[in-house]
């Protein structure tokens, strides 16, 4: 009778462990669905966004100036790399050093055939070694626009005079910013077309309640003057302080 009843309780325990053993296997499959399913989601919503930045990308040379087209071909030369830049940017066009037409897409100065970075993204001293190079005959083809350049960048970004303007303001010292710093002071038109105020950084750090990132004097909209410029990106740190600043410079050399 005792022999009755032990095999009685090994059969109900071994049904217990099987019954946790089929939840366990349950449990990992609806997590294994539920993973997929949100890896298709994601996906799509980035073919999404990919093809609403290409249908975007279509009207880029009657919205932007060449500067702001030669702007535009940096940021994504180093965000999006090299194998994204020939099917996406030929709308991106502007005068080199000796006038004729480059092209942000077929350039081989834009994405050299040899020798870049291996991952195609010229950004930081590959960047700055191997800058789109534009050549501003009149100041039509110089100009600027911060919301322009947000518009096709979808970056919250500010552009900086050197000399002129100051900040970033108000940043969380763990917070970078990207902005278009604009060197030497004296490549500013600084005529009535050109407008300088506060600008707002738009970024995540928003929602901690810690009020707005900006850079003051900022140029809103203006002119370069004629002459040669150099347009590149670079990453940099804040000086021991753990941020980085995300930089496109355009630098007049001549």
């Amino acid at each position: 009778m005792q022999f009755v009843v032990e095999s009685h309780s090994v059969v109900g325990s071994n049904k217990g462990v099987a019954s946790i053993i089929i939840a366990v296997i349950i449990f990992i499959v609806l997590g294994i669905i539920f993973l997929v399913w949100g890896m298709l989601t994601i996906k799509k919503s980035e073919t999404m966004s990919e093809l609403a930045l290409s249908m975007l990308m279509q009207k880029v040379d009657v919205d932007a100036s060449p500067l702001e087209r030669a702007i535009i071909c940096a940021y994504y030369r180093c965000v999006k790399g090299c194998g994204w830049i020939p099917a996406n940017t030929e709308k991106l066009t502007w005068r080199n050093e000796t006038g004729g037409i480059e092209s942000c897409a077929t350039s081989n100065r834009v994405c050299p055939p040899t020798g870049g970075p291996p991952d195609g993204k010229y950004c930081g001293d590959e960047s700055e070694h191997n800058p789109i190079i534009i050549k501003i005959t009149d100041e039509e083809e110089g100009k600027l626009n911060y919301q322009i350049l947000r518009k096709y960048t979808g970056e919250g970004l500010c552009i900086f005079v050197d000399g002129v303007s100051g900040g970033p303001h108000n940043r969380l010292p763990h917070e970078g910013v990207t902005f278009v710093k604009i060197e030497p002071e004296m490549a500013v038109d600084r005529g009535p077309y050109s407008t300088f105020g506060d600008c707002t950084i738009e970024g995540p750090w928003r929602v901690l309640g810690m009020g707005n990132v900006y850079i003051s004097d900022a140029l809103l909209a203006g002119k370069l003057h004629p002459g040669e410029y150099n347009v590149y990106m670079k990453i940099e740190g804040g000086f021991g302080i753990p941020y980085t600043n995300w930089i496109l410079y355009v630098r007049r050399v001549s």
